[in-house]
This record gives structure tokens, C-alpha cells and sequence, in this order.
């Protein structure tokens, strides 16, 4: 759950309003290749993604269907691509580990705009319309406007994800108040990817 303390995850969870009700979200988790690694690439990687859409969203997705496959590893699953539905939006997850360029990012898409983080530089990016309901009169203008929109960066200190997760475990054990993340968190996440492990395995849809 170690981003849920990544600065631009707070931010983004902080400004959602900002682009309106969710529709759609899509992440890309795309890891080097490692032999030290010997767990399933959902269970290594995707979990955190997953994770974030219940925390960004405060929803759980309802079901999940999902294919995954050995690329490079012999062992274990190293690419999946997972679909969830949740109950007011849709989401997709790529994880994998057979990339050469580790990516971490986050779009997420409302009904007034769209958000971009790159959870490695904690770079967050919203862009919105002040009018996504304007009605244009001719071809031109629709050319001319659609798709534009105004681009904000919001303003927050970047911190060490790791550094705050062991601040906040430390805090919670001195004072006894509850955490940021949660058991139930944490049994939540691992729930949804094991479904999604069962999804690949019997190429159906598994409720949540």
C-alpha cells in the first residue's frame, strides 16, 4: 500500500473533484525483468493499482475479468491485463515485468476532464473543460475545440513514500489511532487480485 503515501496519489485523491464524477481509469505498472522476483505479476505488481482505484474512488469493484501469461519467466505469470468494474466507473490494470523502461502512471477520467500521474516523479497533471456540455454550430469549431481544455499542476511537496508509510505505522502504534491503511485495506487488495488470478485462470468473470 506504499502508494497510498506517494505525494502524488494524496494530491490527486485531494483535486478528483476537479474533473468530476470518475467514468474511466487506466494504469500501467511495467516493471524490468528480475529472476529474484518468483511471484505472479498481479500479486508483485498490479496489487498497488488496485489499491489506489479503491482509494482514489472510495469504491470496490463489484467484478474482474482478467488474462495473464508467461512472457519471460518460466515460473510465473509476467504480463496481465485486468479489467474491473466498479459500481460507477470501469478500470484497467496492465502490470507487467518484461519491459526494458520501468513505468508507474495513472489516467484517470471524468466527466468534466481527465488526470495524469506519473507516480515515479509524483508529476500530476489535470486538465478539464469549464463547459463540457457547450454545443458547437459548425465542423470548424468542433476541430477548432474539442479536446481543448485548461491544464493545472497542482502545487504539493514531494515526499518518500516509504518514509511517510513508516511514520504513519509508527504514529498508529504510538497513538494508538488508525492508520491511513487499514487491515481491511490491505485484505481488500489482496482479495481482488487473487479473483483476478482466478479470472486468468478459468477465462471467466469472478465476482468480487
Amino acid at each position: 500500500h506504499i502508494e497510498r503515501f506517494n505525494s502524488g496519489v494524496l494530491a490527486l485523491k485531494k483535486n478528483a473533484s476537479q474533473i468530476g464524477e470518475l467514468r474511466y481509469a487506466s494504469t500501467h505498472r511495467f516493471g524490468v525483468p528480475s529472476r529474484k522476483i518468483a511471484d505472479d505479476v498481479i500479486i508483485d505488481l498490479a496489487v498497488h493499482d488496485i489499491d489506489v482505484l479503491c482509494f482514489i474512488s472510495g469504491e470496490k469493484p463489484l467484478s474482474v475479468i482478467c488474462m495473464e501469461r508467461k512472457g519471460l519467466e518460466k515460473d510465473c505469470n509476467d504480463i496481465a491485463s485486468i479489467i474491473l468494474e466498479f459500481p460507477s466507473f470501469q478500470a484497467t490494470v496492465e502490470a507487467n515485468r518484461v519491459t526494458t523502461v520501468k513505468t508507474r502512471e495513472l489516467i484517470i477520467v471524468g466527466e468534466k476532464g481527465n488526470a495524469i500521474l506519473n507516480y515515479i516523479n509524483q508529476d500530476l497533471i489535470l486538465t478539464y473543460s469549464e463547459n463540457p456540455n457547450i454545443q458547437y454550430s459548425t465542423f470548424d469549431e468542433v476541430v477548432m475545440r474539442v479536446g481543448k481544455g485548461t491544464e493545472i499542476k497542482p502545487h504539493f511537496q514531494r515526499e518518500e513514500p516509504l518514509k511517510l508509510e513508516l511514520s504513519s505505522f509508527l504514529k498508529a502504534v504510538k497513538t494508538r489511532e488508525q492508520p491511513l491503511v487499514t487491515g481491511e485495506d490491505g485484505l481488500t487488495a489482496l482479495r481482488i487480485a487473487l479473483a483476478a488470478i482466478e479470472s486468468a485462470k478459468t477465462g471467466k468473470q469472478v465476482k468480487v
